[in-house]
């Protein structure tokens, strides 16, 4: 009896210095962050180290995709909810801020071609401002654009000699000014030959800036440009029932040569249908091809467009940065894949108040909102949209 009570205050003993361990013992450390051991993050923050912020919104948004679409990624990097959030946030930070650049460097461009000067001191300030957040590259299409508008004053002032018959001969082309841009009346060898350019089209965008939104010593100056880099040229053909869009880019000079990038091919005007991307964000528009224009017919109320202000009879010729003229009706959708999402009224005024920010429909509400446009459009629809 004496041994077995012993035992028994043994094990017990055993047991209770068990607990005390277990008490006081340290607990797991929590699963480390790899937010920043992960090679494609390290990449995106170094972007953003160097200030290369084009660079850095690309690398974000294409991370942020891979998370998307890839459900292994997320797990094979061993990235926890707060990562991922955090991923999201410097995605959306550095949208915001390369959006911002463009915008600046937009309004650059779209400044009216007199004074010269007023455009000029516009992109010195833009380089002086972001000299260390563009790419060579970048850098240098800026300082391009103002060599060629120095060279537009100096050519509209007299002190260069040149005309539009002489540009016309480097490209291999007859060109006449019209109000809707640059008339090819004819092609007779030469870069644009080569890049199977038909004649009687009009040239709407050169480098893609509009040419309605230059002066004549500005346009002149532009495509003579092609004897120092390759010049890229947009023509429209048709109008009535169609419309088609050459992209070529020439050179000039003892290296002259063209080529065709693309040709699309489109309505006049193509509108809005039952599964149009714009419902999801209560838009029903039509879209004139060769003005590029987005004309709103409806907005349905309580939708993302109604929130930020689009109201119908907006005309639009931008989406974001980029100009609609000249794109197709697929271009554009993948535009509107792009978030926060900003129209751009005609003539350069916001007409948005507030930016689209990726907040869609669901399908019962799009499909409400398209109902409610046909029966808008039969005369059944008593009440607002």
């Amino acid at each position: 009896m004496i041994l077995e009570h012993r035992i028994q205050t043994m094990f017990a003993s055993l047991l209770v210095f068990a607990a005390m361990g277990c008490a006081t013992s340290e607990p797991k450390p929590a699963q480390e962050s790899k937010f920043y051991k992960s090679v494609a993050v390290r990449r995106c923050l170094q972007f953003e180290k160097e200030t290369k912020v084009n660079e850095a919104q690309a690398c974000w948004a294409d991370l942020l995709r891979r998370l998307e679409d890839s459900p292994n990624f997320r797990t094979k990097a061993e990235l926890s909810d707060s990562d991922v959030a955090k991923i999201r946030q410097k995605a959306g930070q550095s949208q915001q801020k390369a959006h911002k650049m463009n915008r600046e460097l937009q309004a650059c461009f779209n400044l009216p071609s007199r004074p010269r000067q007023q455009r000029i001191d516009c992109f010195e300030k833009y380089l002086a401002a972001h000299k260390d957040e563009l790419k060579q590259s970048e850098r240098y299409e800026i300082k391009n654009a103002i060599a060629s508008t120095r060279a537009a004053e100096k050519k509209a002032s007299g002190s260069i000699e040149a005309t539009m018959e002489h540009a016309g001969k480097l490209l291999g082309a007859d060109l006449h000014t019209e109000d809707g841009g640059l008339r090819v009346d004819a092609v007779h060898g030469g870069p644009m030959a080569q890049a199977q350019c038909p004649a009687q089209g009009m040239i709407v965008l050169i480098d893609d800036l509009q040419v309605t939104e230059m002066d004549v010593a500005e346009i002149i100056s532009r495509l003579e440009a092609c004897q120092e880099k390759p010049v890229t040229l947009t023509i429209r053909h048709g109008g009535l029932k169609e419309v088609s869009f050459h992209r070529i880019t020439c050179s000039c000079g003892k290296q002259a040569s063209g080529k065709r990038q693309w040709r699309i091919l489109m309505p006049a005007e193509a509108c809005s249908e039952e599964d149009s991307p714009e419902l999801t964000l209560g838009i029903e528009w039509c879209y004139e091809a060769a003005a590029g224009m987005l004309h709103v017919e409806s907005v349905c109320a309580g939708s993302p467009a109604a929130e930020a202000g689009i109201r119908p009879g907006h005309e639009y010729t931008h989406i974001g940065d980029k100009l609609i003229l000249g794109k197709s009706l697929l271009q554009i959708r993948a535009l509107l894949e792009q978030t926060p999402i900003q129209f751009v009224e005609k003539g350069g005024s916001l007409r948005s108040p507030q930016a689209l920010d990726g907040k869609l429909m669901d399908k019962a509400a799009k499909s409400k909102c398209w109902q409610a446009i046909q029966d808008l459009d039969k005369g059944t629809n008593k009440t607002p949209l």
